[in-house]
């Protein structure tokens, strides 16, 4: 064997060795990340706790809701009791862990009702708290993009190995 095709073998091992100790790190900080957003809490506005006590009366009484989605209204519910118990901070927020936020987003947009008060008391619950809701969805989407790019990077480095171990 020629000393010019032993070095490219030896550059051809580092490569891989430095694409496989990439997908390694990525990867831990991959899963490390999952497990941080799934547990994160984000604030939602709620100004005081008599809109609490409105959101959790929502929340018990006006939810609709499918088989699938029934533990996740009592997840969330939990969530809002648990702030009850910790009571709204000095900025007027509660936290929600982004599974509960997810369900409180959707809970809120399959609403209904019927008659003008039930329709008021929904517009004005979501006066307080549609806003703070949205901008910690989007905080959450953004959280889950930086996951997604992470597996997307992991995804084109596999990609990578597969064309260094290809037999010539």
């Amino acid at each position: 064997m020629s000393k010019h095709v032993e070095e490219a073998q030896v550059v051809e091992e580092r490569a891989e060795a430095a694409i496989q100790a990439e997908i390694e790190e990525l990867g831990k900080k991959a899963e490390k990340l999952a497990v941080e957003i799934q547990w994160r809490e984000y604030p939602i506005n709620i100004e005081n706790k008599r809109n609490l006590l409105k959101l959790l009366n929502h929340v018990e009484n006006n939810s609709m809701w499918s088989h699938q989605e029934a533990a996740g209204l009592i997840a969330l519910h939990a969530n809002l009791k648990e702030a009850e118990t910790k009571g709204v901070d000095d900025d007027g927020n509660i936290k929600l862990r982004s599974v509960n936020l997810n369900t409180l987003y959707n809970t809120f947009l399959k609403s209904t009702g019927k008659g003008l008060k039930a329709a008021k008391d929904h517009i004005s619950l979501l006066a307080v708290v549609g806003e703070s809701i949205s901008d910690s969805m989007q905080k959450m989407a953004d959280d889950n993009q930086e996951l997604r790019d992470i597996h997307t990077k992991l995804s084109d480095l596999d990609n990578e190995l597969q064309f260094h171990s290809k037999p010539e």
